[in-house]
């Protein structure tokens, strides 16, 4: 008992001496010694960012920690950003690693991010996310695909990170825009990039910027659309054309 106890405050030291611009906390977890590993059975972090404020709540099933280096690898990971209390996004995977020393959360296979809009939530999925927890930023070059209830997109790459009035943006790169319509989904657009803010029914494309209309086409090299009301708000160097 003596020698599990000294091994658990010595994990927990190290983990506050990483986290020294925040705030690191491990509630209710078994810890036990196998081999050259820690291993932690239902484990629970808190931390907290002291300059954003962000709260990260980390939960999962188990995790391991190698004694030669300060990462851990987890099963079944599920994290909360919270700000005041207010989830701003909740992500799920089946595996993940915590790399202590970078404050990074890399989450790995059947990644689910789940962003609460007014309007509905939007939900991501993708291979491969990573999540920088003292700059408070999510991002990924692998494959990700949007699903709402208004539309859909596949992206090659996503980037959500605070602009500087503190709303989450959301930037895709080399996207497609889909939505259902009668005879299934239908692809609507396409650009170069997209992008779109919290809270907000408007999505910019910019780049190569092309959208379908009821009776034409349009190609820009920026268009804002409002995919709620399905109007195009303005564009930049636009051309209109017919419909084959």
């Amino acid at each position: 008992m003596k020698k599990t106890g000294f091994l658990l405050l010595f994990f927990l030291l190290i983990g506050i001496f990483l986290f020294r611009e925040g705030k690191f906390t491990n509630l209710e977890t078994t810890l036990t010694k196998n081999q050259n590993k820690f291993l932690l059975s239902n484990p629970n972090w808190i931390i907290i960012n002291k300059t954003s404020k962000h709260t990260y709540e980390l939960t999962s099933s188990q995790a391991s920690m190698n004694f030669s280096n300060e990462e851990f690898i987890i099963k079944k990971p599920s994290v909360k950003t919270l700000l005041e209390n207010k989830i701003e996004n909740s992500i799920s995977s089946d595996e993940a690693k915590l790399e202590l020393d970078k404050k990074k959360l890399i989450l790995r296979k059947k990644v689910h991010l789940q962003l609460p809009q007014t309007n509905g939530t939007i939900h991501l999925f993708t291979e491969l996310l990573n999540l920088d927890l003292r700059n408070n930023l999510v991002f990924t070059n692998y494959e990700v695909e949007l699903r709402s209830e208004d539309f859909g997109l596949i992206g090659e790459s996503l980037e959500l990170k605070e602009n500087l009035k503190g709303e989450a943006l959301i930037t895709f790169k080399g996207v497609n825009l889909n939505r259902k319509e009668k005879n299934g989904n239908e692809k609507f657009g396409s650009a170069d990039a997209v992008f779109l803010k919290e809270g907000s029914n408007i999505l910019i494309l910019q780049g190569s910027a092309k959208l379908k209309l009821e009776s034409m086409n349009m190609i820009a090299d920026e268009i804002k659309y409002n995919y709620k009301t399905r109007v195009i708000i303005n564009s930049k160097n636009s051309t209109l054309f017919g419909r084959s």
